[in-house]
């Protein structure tokens, strides 16, 4: 019930906290002291007068989980295990719920929630972070060459190997570069291309069809997902979400496993009012940071044809005849009764 259109991150990870599946996360005898030393290191304050509740230590865990933080005691990593265990089921539960709603940011979102939880970081830290071996140091130099984002890292990967290795090698001995190449090798590079059936002008109301090809383009990993982080194997999940971020709203959306090679589709009906639209195809990873891809889809819709009209007026003849006829039944009964 607290999910609502406008839901940042920050929301949706209090929301997740405050969920029942974490009524009985143990805060043992003394805890609370450690949970309000705990409270002054991570991003996002919580409430102090409650530290002593399992809700507060959820939140906490996760931040510390998200900022590479020492926990206090061993028993708190038994803690965080559990919680992060329960996680994924609760996401996509709220991803379920935004989505059956309608709203596309807080979809969106919840589903970044899902990529910070799997992968130990924070949503704005650089996306070459989750990479073996990785510190700022290296980010840094990586960004003077103008490589500032995986995908962009993936590229020169592929492009100019050895322009990596000569990079990575200024920081890092064999062994780590190795460790690199390997989670590289496996990050999930893939192509999107996409139909529709909609003319140059679309009648209103139109139910139209979006097939949709993935290709994956590099080797699929065989043992899970890379997330360190995270205590279970997981394997590779994706949201394909269609939307129209000028309104907010999300018309569809399908999640799916992938394959070398994928196709669905996504049926929608395009607006009622004649003029020109943008949607948006969003391919969202469930596992990783900075991998999400985004297309525009432009279409208009234009004035109602006068076949279409025709079709209407024989739809409404058809719903006042068959409502005579239901009147009709309806007083035969009345009289039977009688």
């Amino acid at each position: 019930n607290e999910i609502n259109e406008n839901a940042t991150i920050k929301d949706l990870l209090t929301i997740l906290c405050d969920t029942t599946e974490y009524d009985d996360l143990p805060v043992r005898h003394n805890e609370d002291k450690l949970n309000a030393e705990l409270a002054e290191k991570i991003k996002w304050e919580v409430d102090t007068r409650v530290l002593d509740s399992p809700h507060t230590k959820t939140s906490l865990l996760l931040q510390a989980h998200f900022s590479h933080l020492e926990l206090p005691i061993a028993d708190y990593y038994t803690d965080l295990k559990s919680v992060l265990d329960q996680s994924v089921r609760i996401m996509q539960a709220m991803v379920d719920v935004a989505a059956d709603n309608g709203w596309l940011f807080t979809t969106l979102n919840t589903i970044h929630l899902m990529q910070m939880i799997m992968q130990g970081r924070w949503f704005t830290d650089s996306t070459l972070l989750i990479l073996p071996n990785f510190t700022k140091k290296l980010v840094a130099m990586f960004n003077q060459r103008g490589i500032g984002s995986m995908p962009e890292l993936l590229d020169i990967y592929y492009s100019r190997k050895s322009e990596t290795f000569q990079i990575l090698s200024k920081v890092l001995d064999e062994e780590q570069i190795q460790q690199v190449s390997e989670v590289l090798d496996i990050l999930p590079i893939i192509n999107v291309s996409f139909s529709h059936d909609m003319n140059e002008s679309t009648d209103p109301g139109q139910e139209v069809e979006l097939k949709i090809l993935l290709h994956r383009q590099n080797k699929e990993p065989h043992q899970g997902i890379y997330a360190p982080k995270f205590p279970k194997r997981k394997e590779e999940g994706w949201w394909l979400v269609l939307g129209d971020p000028n309104t907010g709203e999300l018309i569809a959306l399908r999640r799916l496993s992938m394959h070398k090679r994928s196709s669905t589709s996504l049926k929608f009906d395009v607006p009622e009012e004649p003029g020109s639209y943008t949607y948006f195809l969003y391919l969202m990873s469930d596992s990783y940071l900075g991998l999400d891809q985004q297309y525009p889809i432009d279409f208009v819709v234009g004035e109602k044809s006068d076949n279409q009209d025709i079709n209407d007026k024989e739809d409404d003849i058809e719903d006042e005849t068959f409502d005579e006829e239901e009147n009709q039944d309806n007083e035969y009964f009345e009289d039977i009764q009688e």
